[in-house]
């Protein structure tokens, strides 16, 4: 996802570098803070069974990143399971088996 910087976790604190040194979290543009706080989030649960409800994963990513937020969750922890209410085809191409109108659902 994010090639030009590096993440590290140093006696328990967040170091991100890029090519000139560290640089400080509000520096992150917002869906490089989305990714991390997601990414984290995903590896807190040590691949225990979870529910993940988004909505709208796609905001602040770019399109390439999209195509891959569902993919690199189920990585990190293949026992989520994930809900997502969302927009974007390129997050919900690869699930057309798994995508439900929740219109037709609710109301027939």
């Amino acid at each position: 996802f994010i090639t030009d910087k590096t993440f590290n976790f140093i006696s328990g604190e967040l170091v991100i570098e890029n090519e000139h040194g560290p640089i400080s979290h509000s520096n992150l543009s917002s869906g490089e803070k989305q990714l991390l706080i997601l990414f984290i989030e995903t590896l807190l649960q040590q691949n225990k069974p979870f529910i993940y409800l988004t909505d709208e994963p796609e905001l602040s990513l770019h399109i390439a990143w999209q195509r891959k937020i569902i993919p690199a969750i189920k990585q990190l922890n293949p026992n989520a399971q994930i809900i997502a209410a969302t927009h974007s085809p390129e997050v919900a191409s690869k699930y057309r088996n798994a995508i439900f109108d929740m219109e037709k659902l609710v109301h027939g």
